[in-house]
C-alpha cells in the first residue's frame, strides 16, 4: 500500500463535465486512493522508458509490491496533480504533472504526464505513461543537497520549456 505521507494526488473536480462516465469516475477515484483494487488481476502496467524503473509490470503486486517501492526508494515526495480527464470509452486519458523531491538531495522536480488508462468490466487492464523522463533524470542526477538550498539556494525546480520544434 502506498504511503499517503509520502506520495499525493490532487484532482480539481470543478473541471469535469457535467456527465461523467463510469471509467472517467474509476480512474478519478484511482487518483485520490490508489489501490490494487482498481485492477485487474492481469492489469498492464507500461511505464515509460528513461523513467526510474520504468518498464513493463503485470499484475497488482508487480505494481505495488515491486514499482511503486522502488520508486519510493528515490523520492521523499511524490505527488501526481490532474488537470484534466478525457473520456475516450474504454480509455480514459489524464494530463497532469508529477511533482517530487529527491530523497537524498532535497531537489524539487515538475515534469509534466499523461496516462492513458484501458478499462475492462470496471476494472483498470491497462496503463500507459508518458512523462518527460528528462526532467526527473536531471533532478535525480543533480549534487545540490538540501543543505546546499538552505545556504541560499533556495530551491531548485526544473521548469519544462517547451519548444515548438515540431
Amino acid at each position: 500500500m502506498l504511503d499517503r505521507k509520502q506520495v499525493g494526488t490532487e484532482f480539481d473536480s470543478t473541471k469535469e463535465k457535467l456527465t461523467v462516465s463510469e471509467n472517467v469516475e474509476i480512474i478519478r477515484r484511482w487518483y485520490e486512493s490508489p489501490s490494487p483494487e482498481f485492477l485487474d488481476p492481469n492489469s498492464e502496467w507500461l511505464l515509460a522508458e528513461g523513467f526510474p524503473f520504468g518498464g513493463r509490470y503485470v499484475g497488482s503486486d508487480a505494481v505495488f509490491k515491486d514499482f511503486f517501492p522502488r520508486l519510493m526508494s528515490q523520492f521523499s515526495e511524490w505527488k501526481v496533480s490532474i488537470d484534466e480527464l478525457l473520456d475516450s470509452g474504454e480509455f480514459v486519458i489524464a494530463l497532469g504533472r508529477y511533482q517530487g523531491t529527491v530523497k537524498d538531495t532535497g531537489v524539487k522536480f515538475v515534469a509534466p504526464v499523461a496516462h492513458v488508462w484501458k478499462l475492462k468490466n470496471g476494472k483498470i487492464v491497462q496503463t500507459r505513461q508518458y512523462v518527460d523522463t528528462v526532467l526527473i533524470a536531471r533532478a535525480l542526477a543533480s549534487t545540490t543537497t538540501s543543505q546546499q538550498q538552505d545556504n541560499g539556494i533556495k530551491e531548485l525546480q526544473i521548469v519544462n520549456t517547451l519548444t515548438a520544434n515540431i
